[in-house]
């Protein structure tokens, strides 16, 4: 495990054995993850947008949480990339 060089954030390059270990997550982790990605699709489905209501507040809320939910899905999408490929 190298930091990479050709990043402009910390970044490491990892062998495949690395990237295993990096990216699968035991069912209790993962099944946080879900409970991660519910709390904060709840949260999106909680804020109320209207027309009258478009505050730069809660559409840099309603932003945050998106993102939040899609990186926790990515995560759980590497891991069952790298699970099925070990299998």
């Amino acid at each position: 495990m190298t930091p990479s060089l050709q990043s402009s954030f910390l970044a490491f390059e990892l062998e495949p054995a690395e990237e295993v270990q990096a990216y699968t997550f035991s069912a209790l982790q993962a099944m946080g993850i879900k409970n991660l990605i519910a709390a904060a699709a709840e949260e999106i489905v909680a804020i109320q947008l209207s027309a009258d209501e478009f505050t730069t507040e809660m559409l840099k809320r309603r932003s945050y949480l998106q993102g939040q939910v899609a990186i926790l899905k990515h995560l759980l999408e590497r891991h069952d990339e790298i699970s099925s490929r070990n299998n």
